[in-house]
């Protein structure tokens, strides 16, 4: 997931030049936080569409059905999956926080399926996994996540891997590197 390093395709807006509705946007985003997550300088162009992404961000950051490693385990999916390597990179490390493993992160970034212990957990990944399959999630696959996640727990499922589908093709197109920091 590594290629040359170029410079980012976000183009800055000066201060003076920010509209009312992204200086609002700006100051909410930015609120709690000690900087502006790179995804918002590219939503800050459309900043009615960033105030929405804003919103599912913070309903998405918020405790689910889901646990914190099934949440990081299916960004990286999507990650790897869209050759996304920021979005990689930068999730990782908050991976290991949550406790998936050094195997379990280097499966997904060489795109193979990762040696999950728990039955939760590989279920999560089977589901996110048919998300970016071209053929229909299974009725198996389907009864089971039904069972085990509930309809409230896949559609949380969704709007996640929805999310980070958008902000992995978002930092993939406007090529953002990976900060020296990203602690991958």
């Amino acid at each position: 997931m590594s290629g040359p390093v170029r410079a980012s395709r976000i183009p800055h807006i000066p201060p003076e030049d920010l509209s009312d509705a992204q200086t609002q946007l700006l100051a909410r985003v930015a609120h709690g936080r000690r900087r502006v997550p790179t995804p918002f300088r590219i939503w800050l162009h459309h900043p009615d569409l960033g105030e929405r992404l804003r919103e599912l961000g913070e309903v998405l950051s918020q405790p689910t059905k889901l646990t914190d490693a099934q949440t990081r385990l299916a960004i990286l999916l999507l990650a790897r999956r869209w050759h996304a390597t920021y979005v990689f990179s930068m999730h990782a490390r908050e991976a290991r926080k949550a406790g998936l493993s050094d195997a379990v992160i280097e499966a997904l970034r060489d795109g193979r399926e990762p040696p999950l212990s728990n039955a939760d957990d590989r279920l999560v990944y089977a589901l996110a996994a048919s998300f970016a399959a071209a053929e229909p999630t299974s009725d198996d696959l389907f009864a089971r996540a039904t069972s085990v996640l509930g309809h409230d727990g896949i559609a949380e499922l969704l709007a996640l891997t929805g999310y980070f589908t958008a902000v992995a093709l978002a930092m993939k197109l406007y090529q953002v590197p990976v900060p020296d920091d990203a602690g991958e």
